[in-house]
């Protein structure tokens, strides 16, 4: 007999998914509207970029938000965002009823569920990781930045907060990552390899728009390396450019920054090399290999290395310029010296060596092995599987 109306569980099911789904985009629409801010009088970059981490969509939808130049959290956000990431599993459990799973691969059909439900938690809690530390050094920082470097970083944050280029972003991202996994489930054999439900689908939508929101944020603030370094736009201290320590703290900032990406691609790889590298090799799929591998490589390195250039471009021409007002300020050759050598002369020249012996790059010989081992990081995957595949 027929069930009546409203009683079968399909019915049942979308009435109460329409409800979550309004009640859950009334939130998100919430956690997506940049709060009222009013700045404190004077600029204050530490007040400043508070507020900007109150902007950052992946932050606010977790439930950070930023109140008299202090980060705080809120729940009721952060657990729809939870429930949003958990969603796959629920509608995995659903779906049992109507199309079960293979029970050879239900294992890892939940289990690669769960990996990307873990990967939405990891770049989450790295992104707030990676803008605490930011704002740590914000006070040095606003010390170093001219007038001209405050309207630089000012002009970034606003464009960079925007809500419609973050929500753009994720949805691309998130569009690409559904369609390549479509594309990925008529390659010939990967049926045997995983089992594709709507379920997984659902989990790859979720954890593409988490994972861009880290994504976002990093290409951002490789890009504000470039706002900051512009002519003029910081004021380096003159006896030692290089320990300034605004600029000493931003360069850390920076590879902190990078090796967080390079454990991020690395997580994101390993999936896909594992799904492509059980299936017969094609010609479609050995392109799509040797992209990502350039693709990945070469985003790694523009995050460590564009950051640490223009970084180490600006602290040469402070150097450079303390460098030539103190030789101006000295004979210009040593036969020029007089025997009585007055104390000024002697400061000078003490000077000039101690600066001509520092080095001129933010990267040292440990920040070196740091990417290094960051780039490796992130090339786990292909290594693993290659090796794996000479067995």
């Amino acid at each position: 007999m027929a069930a009546k109306g409203g009683s079968h569980p399909l019915s049942r099911l979308a009435g109460v998914t329409h409800s979550l789904a309004r009640k859950s985009l009334s939130v998100l629409k919430a956690a997506t509207r940049k709060p009222p801010f009013a700045y404190p009088s004077g600029y204050d970059l530490y007040y400043r970029y508070s507020h900007d981490i109150g902007n950052v969509l992946g932050l606010r939808l977790i439930g950070l938000y930023a109140r008299d130049g202090r980060v705080r959290w809120r729940a009721y956000p952060a657990l729809i965002s939870l429930a949003l990431i958990l969603s796959p599993f629920g509608l995995a459990v659903f779906l049992e009823s109507y199309t079960p799973s293979p029970a050879g691969q239900r294992l890892a059909y939940y289990g690669w569920l769960l990996y990307f439900v873990s990967l939405c938690l990891v770049v989450s809690g790295l992104s707030w990781a990676g803008v605490s530390v930011f704002h740590g050094l914000t006070p040095a920082l606003g010390e170093v930045l001219t007038d001209k470097g405050k309207r630089a970083y000012d002009l970034w944050a606003d464009r960079a907060t925007a809500t419609g280029p973050q929500v753009l972003f994720g949805l691309i991202v998130s569009a690409g990552a559904v369609t390549a996994l479509r594309l990925a489930s008529q390659v010939p054999g990967m049926d045997h390899v995983v089992f594709i439900s709507p379920a997984s689908y659902l989990s790859i939508a979720v954890s593409g728009f988490f994972i861009s929101c880290g994504g976002y944020w990093i290409l951002a603030g490789s890009i504000l390396a470039v706002f900051l370094t512009q002519e003029g736009a910081m004021d380096l201290n003159w006896y030692a450019p290089i320990v300034t320590p605004g600029v000493e703290l931003l360069a850390r900032c920076y590879r902190l920054a990078f090796y967080g990406a390079s454990v991020g691609v690395g997580l994101c790889l390993y999936p896909i090399l594992s799904w492509a590298y059980a299936v017969p090799t094609t010609t479609l799929l050995s392109l799509v290999k040797g992209g990502l591998f350039v693709a990945s490589l070469s985003a790694i390195m523009a995050i460590a290395l564009v950051p640490q250039w223009r970084l180490t471009r600006t602290i040469a021409e402070a150097r450079r310029a303390a460098f030539t007002e103190l030789s101006s300020l000295l004979p210009r050759r040593p036969a020029e010296v007089t025997e009585d050598v007055d104390e000024r002369q002697a400061f000078l020249l003490t000077w000039l060596q101690t600066l001509a012996g520092t080095r001129n790059s933010t990267v040292s010989e440990s920040a070196v092995v740091g990417v290094l081992l960051g780039a490796a990081t992130a090339m786990l995957p292909y290594f693993v599987k290659l090796l794996a595949g000479t067995n």
